[in-house]
């Protein structure tokens, strides 16, 4: 759809969290081959002044084009579809009608369906009506198979007060409230005669899915010190800055002082009080709250036992590190890469150390990875080659490092401990020495009791006997 947008010369931002072009020299709006036109009237004449998008780095701008002003014959008037004067808009509240809506179209066997993910972002799921195969019970039937999600930016455009039209960026549609109709065109998919129907949780789940907020929204710094969350037209988000402030494909967490506010992405505020801390986890939040760690999705319900599911790629190279008789073979299995040499052999000779037992930290002298690995699970990358080494009963950790034709060795951490305990590769590895315990990079904190750790967190009694939780960076909240 082509975009051409007239307005005239007065432009302003307005309302938090919804950019608003305000202006009051806009007379009628042209809808011509479903692109708008603006038209206003200097001294009896009719004139077009063309908006332009012109993207600043990360952030766009709005601005006039100076070039396409002109005056243009009263007969242009006839030549478009819709014309729509001032007296013809609504004053329309968008958020409060069409929040939690959804409108469906069916042409053929293409659907269509239209929501609100907030007051800056909306959403079309698209489908297909094909053949569809059961497995349960070995049938084939026809159903609507989902094809795509595709996801739009848009802002207001105010032409009279409260008197609001709804444009997507780059001019790829429009919903217009008049006082017959709600004209609602989204690339070309006409939803005008579509009627808002309760949007459920799978599709709100759906659609939250498909989002990644860092498309559309950017931390910016104050000139205070504070943080701010700002869209694509450097409209704030929230209307409140903050001291710390991250974001998600699902949440935006700030902080001021020692006070959490969580938002999920539909910029809904959750019901959270005495927050002490905050961890991503996926596409959730695990929060310590009082004296109780738990996950959370996006509207606010507890979660057990989440195990997301992440794509890999079925064919990747494959690798194996083992101890045999005090040397280390690291084997680079080629099949993947169809070298004619066979798979490549690197060695590192661990008899000068008198190591009494060596192995890694799945408790075993043998571990079998491949490049999937490293995307399934970040600290694999750093741990799958520490050892953990033992001499005359006492512990400690031993970093291989491996080039191209060798590998040799460095102690991370001195052989002195009692014991040193290894959960795989996603959890720290916890040491004792002296019947205290501490965990590995996490601080240098000893502690009476540690427990293990459930993703961000974990229980902790100190030598003078005070419970709480420790975090993963070493912070501790006692209870």
């Amino acid at each position: 759809m082509k975009h051409i947008l007239y307005i005239l010369l007065f432009i302003q931002f307005i309302s938090f969290g919804q950019t608003t072009l305000k202006t009051n020299k806009i007379k009628m709006i042209g809808i011509d081959d479903n692109t708008l036109i603006y038209y206003t009237i200097i001294k009896n004449d009719l004139h077009v002044i063309c908006l332009n998008e012109e993207s600043d780095a990360e952030i766009v701008k709005l601005e006039l084009d100076s070039d396409c002003y002109g005056i243009v014959e009263q007969d242009r008037l006839l030549k478009n579809d819709i014309i729509l004067k001032k007296e013809d808009l609504l004053n329309f509240d968008f958020i409060k009608h069409f929040s939690n809506k959804k409108f469906e179209i069916i042409k053929e066997e293409e659907k269509s369906i239209l929501s609100f993910l907030n007051n800056q972002v909306l959403l079309v799921h698209n489908y297909e009506y094909e053949e569809y195969y059961n497995e349960e019970k070995d049938t084939t039937t026809m159903d609507w198979i989902y094809i795509d999600t595709q996801i739009y930016n848009y802002y207001y455009v105010e032409i009279a007060k409260g008197k609001k039209i709804i444009v997507l960026a780059d001019g790829n549609g429009y919903i217009i409230p008049t006082t017959k109709n709600i004209l609602i065109n989204i690339e070309d998919k006409d939803f005008t005669n579509s009627k808002p129907t309760h949007i459920d949780l799978k599709e709100l789940k759906k659609g939250i899915k498909y989002f990644y907020a860092e498309d559309y929204y950017h931390i910016i710094e104050e000139k205070n010190n504070k943080f701010s969350v700002r869209d694509n037209y450097n409209t704030k988000v929230l209307n409140k800055s903050y001291d710390t402030l991250f974001f998600n494909s699902k949440f935006i967490v700030g902080k001021i002082k020692d006070q959490f506010e969580i938002y999920n992405i539909r910029l809904e505020k959750l019901e959270l009080n005495n927050v002490k801390a905050v961890y991503e986890k996926g596409s959730f939040l695990q929060i310590l709250q009082n004296k109780e760690v738990k996950t959370i999705n996006f509207l606010n319900n507890e979660e057990q036992n989440i195990e997301e599911p992440k794509s890999v790629c079925g064919t990747v190279t494959g690798y194996t590190l083992e101890v045999k008789n005090n040397t280390i073979v690291y084997t680079i299995h080629n099949t993947f890469l169809h070298s004619e040499q066979g798979n490549t052999e690197i060695k590192g000779n661990l008899s000068s150390f008198n190591f009494d037992t060596i192995h890694f930290l799945n408790n075993t002298n043998k571990l079998d990875f491949d490049d999937n690995t490293f995307y399934l699970n970040p600290t694999f990358e750093t741990m799958y080659k520490w050892l953990i080494v033992s001499k005359e009963n006492k512990y400690g950790l031993v970093e291989l490092i491996i080039s191209e034709n060798q590998i040799t060795f460095k102690e991370i951490a001195p052989i002195q401990y009692d014991a040193i305990e290894a959960s795989g590769f996603y959890n720290p590895i916890k040491l004792k020495k002296d019947n205290l315990y501490t965990y590995y990079r996490v601080n240098d904190k000893e502690y009476k009791n540690l427990e293990k750790f459930n993703n961000n967190f974990c229980r902790f009694e100190n030598e003078e006997g005070k419970k709480g939780w420790l975090d993963y960076k070493g912070n501790e909240y006692l209870d």
